[in-house]
């Protein structure tokens, strides 16, 4: 037994191996282009993603910014302006009568039912009047 790779089994099994690495080689080699094309999509994947965590920090930024800026303002704030509004004059009564004539409906939605505003309103009565309909009661008012 002398220390050492001598003989066939020993030429056999480095021929074996050489094959094996000859093959490793020709893999890499065939999968070089693709490994290439998924470093570019990473190395693009990634800028966008800074891209991204960049434009939210800077609306981060800018939105504490606003913030601030409104905390400032009601913290500086001594007072409070009351400014006078102008309301358009109130209608008369009788300016909502007859204004559609006598065909007028009370129209009920997804349930078919119509029926004609005399049947609600009274005789003499006003809109906005409490008004009986079989014996119930109902509110009426024609808005104008």
């Amino acid at each position: 037994m002398g220390g050492g790779l001598h003989g066939p089994a020993a030429e056999a099994f480095l021929t074996h191996h050489a094959e094996l690495a000859r093959r490793r080689i020709e893999d890499l080699d065939e999968d070089r282009p693709l490994h290439q094309a998924h470093l570019r999509w990473r190395r693009w994947s990634d800028r966008m993603r800074g891209a991204m965590q960049a434009l939210i920090l800077v609306g981060a930024l800018a939105a504490v910014a606003v913030a601030g800026g409104w905390l400032w303002r009601a913290h500086s704030a001594h007072g409070l302006l009351v400014e006078a509004m102008s309301i358009p004059p109130a209608r008369p009564a009788d300016s909502y009568a007859s204004n559609w004539g006598d065909d007028i409906t009370l129209e009920i939605p997804e349930t078919g039912v119509s029926v004609p505003m005399t049947a609600i309103t009274t005789p003499g009565s006003r809109p906005g009047a409490a008004a009986a309909l079989n014996g119930a009661p109902y509110a009426c008012s024609l808005i104008g």
